[in-house]
């Protein structure tokens, strides 16, 4: 996935992607902080249709002034086509 930048290009993507789902769900597992970085592992569950779709993220912030000043997360793709049933 190519990476989002900008406060315009990430709110237009979110406003794609997001309504797509009926339930968002964020299950943090572990969280450290240290400084301005913020590291956690969690459980992203998407829902549509009655059907949920969970991935394994570990998310990695930089916090400047209060505000999240970048954001990668990272999971495995490989774990895509089972959680999508293929």
């Amino acid at each position: 996935m190519e990476p989002v930048v900008g406060r315009t290009a990430i709110r237009d993507d979110f406003a794609r992607f997001l309504p797509k789902f009926d339930v968002i769900q964020w299950e943090i597992r572990h969280q450290i902080a240290s400084g301005n970085l913020v590291m956690n592992e969690r459980t992203d569950t998407f829902s549509i249709g009655g059907r949920a779709i969970t991935f394994r993220v570990m998310g990695v912030f930089e916090v400047t002034g209060g505000l999240i000043t970048a954001w990668r997360d990272y999971f495995d793709f490989a774990e895509l086509p089972s959680v999508l049933g293929q």
